[in-house]
């Protein structure tokens, strides 16, 4: 039986989060000293095109500080010819590595107000240090956060307090049970009460430090909280009638009204396809949506709100896995990417950095990652453009085959490169 189209992404990260826990070390010690060293490898790179640009590899999370500094994590081992084990950081310049990196993919990354990098998914090491699925970069050395998680981690957010927190698949932390969602306070892991039925895909905290998770749960405890809840720090709260389908994706505007991504056709009492809005009242749909299912969101200042994901049309048009929605309507940014955007963050009004499967942007050969600077997609660090009005809807990306690109090869794995079908 074929698979429907708007699982796959994700299908493809399960598989590669289960294969990363077969090769796993198994049975490390929790919370050993704080130290840097040689990571293991978890691939074989083999080379890409000669220079072309990107990674070896899925890029799976990203973010950018308010500085312009960017970092990636995914199942890469390889970005721009320069070795960095799952995770790599641009200084406006370069890449570098972090440390040693990590010994398995990472799918989630959160900054606190320090400056401090945080990043989750499935492995057991960063650097020399134990961390199970979750750890902290302070900028020269890996840190454990306590005893992690025994999971997969696939969300993470931090408060203004500087706590943060993980969503995911596990049970509990520290033989506590935490189904689903913890918070760590520097200290130590909480549960926050009886936590969430099913996995939790996305994490976003408000300036009241409440926060929100989507993703396939249905209740906390006994409450009905369809796949979007709100912790106010004591109890969890539906969201109006929530959403039909899984959620992907949360982030919060200006106005700190959340957005919400994923495989839904309605939020609340609404149609609302893929993408809706909640104004802490009711839900809203962003003009008609999408066409398939959205797995990224990044929201600037002024209230622009990016799309990444398996959909091929926005707002009617064609958009080609990614798309820009001004208020009003949703536009294409260009030729769009050749396969799904499964991370985005915004990089100054009318750009965005879209990292995933894909291997061209705008008909570029750009591999996992790409930056859109207001008129065309280029690499990291490209120049940006002089923000004017987006380009009117296009035609689908061209058909024809683009130069092809030696696979990533693992033992015992397939070939195939990511995003082919």
């Amino acid at each position: 039986m074929s698979v429907p189209i708007s699982f796959r992404y994700f299908e493809r990260l399960l598989a590669l989060l289960i294969l990363g826990l077969t090769t796993a070390t198994a049975g490390a010690a929790p919370a050993p000293p704080v130290a840097c060293g040689q990571a293991v490898p978890g691939y074989i790179y083999q080379p890409n095109d000669a220079g072309t640009p990107g990674t070896d590899a899925t890029v799976a999370a990203l973010i950018r500080t308010p500085a312009g500094e960017v970092y990636i994590g995914g199942q890469f081992n390889f970005i721009d010819e320069q070795a960095a084990s799952f995770v790599a950081r641009w200084d406006g310049t370069r890449w570098t590595a972090l440390g040693a990196g990590l010994n398995g993919l990472v799918r989630a990354m959160a900054l606190d107000g320090q400056g401090r990098l945080y990043v989750g998914g499935n492995f057991t090491r960063a650097g020399e240090v134990a961390a199970s699925k979750v750890a902290c970069w302070d900028g020269a050395a890996w840190h454990a956060l306590g005893p992690g998680l025994a999971g997969v981690v696939w969300a993470l957010t931090t408060d203004r307090q500087g706590q943060v927190y993980a969503g995911g698949q596990f049970e509990g932390v520290g033989g506590q049970p935490a189904p689903n969602v913890a918070r760590w306070d520097g200290t130590t892991w909480q549960a926050l009460g009886a936590g969430l039925n099913s996995t939790v895909y996305a994490l976003a905290a408000d300036s009241r430090d409440h926060l929100y998770a989507g993703g396939q749960f249905s209740l906390s405890g006994e409450q009905p909280l369809n796949r979007l809840a709100r912790w106010d720090g004591t109890a969890w709260h539906a969201l109006g009638a929530g959403a039909n389908n899984t959620v992907y994706a949360l982030a919060l505007d200006a106005r700190e009204r959340l957005v919400a991504a994923g495989q839904f056709a309605r939020a609340g009492e609404v149609t609302a396809n893929y993408v809706a809005r909640w104004d802490g009242t009711a839900w809203a749909a962003l003009g008609t949506g999408l066409n398939n299912t959205a797995y990224a969101l990044a929201l600037t200042g002024q209230g622009e709100v990016y799309a990444g994901g398996e959909f091929t049309a926005a707002g009617g048009a064609p958009a080609s896995r990614v798309a820009y929605w001004n208020g009003t309507a949703w536009q294409p940014l260009g030729k769009g990417l050749s396969s799904p955007a499964g991370a985005l963050a915004a990089a100054g009004s009318g750009q965005v950095i879209a990292g995933g499967d894909f291997f061209q942007a705008g008909g570029t050969p750009l591999l996992h990652l790409a930056q859109w600077t207001g008129a065309a997609w280029g690499p990291i660090g490209a120049a940006v453009a002089v923000p004017a009005p987006l380009p009117a809807p296009t035609p689908p990306a061209e058909t024809r085959t683009p130069r092809p690109v030696a696979p990533l090869k693992r033992a015992n794995a397939s070939t195939q490169r990511p995003g082919e079908q």
